[in-house]
């Protein structure tokens, strides 16, 4: 997908009105796919796998503190 997009980009005859929206595509693509849970579950069970298989340690992620008080600045 990424590729695909530079690829494009780098053809001196593309007009602006394609890059633009093959940007934009690619663009709400990346969202779509970083707000999906089940799209990031899967590549993380790909990763694990791909780990075991070749003897990497996986630690696992650290949680984040977050603050409950608004910043009132």
């Amino acid at each position: 997908m990424i590729v695909k997009v530079s690829k494009l980009l780098q053809d001196p005859n593309l007009d602006i009105l394609t890059a633009m929206g093959e940007v934009r595509h690619l663009r709400s693509s990346l969202q779509d796919m970083r707000s999906d849970d089940k799209y990031f579950n899967e590549t993380y069970d790909a990763v694990l796998k791909h780990c075991e298989e070749n003897e990497v340690e996986v630690s696992s992620p650290k949680r984040k503190n977050v603050s409950r008080h608004l910043d009132e600045n």
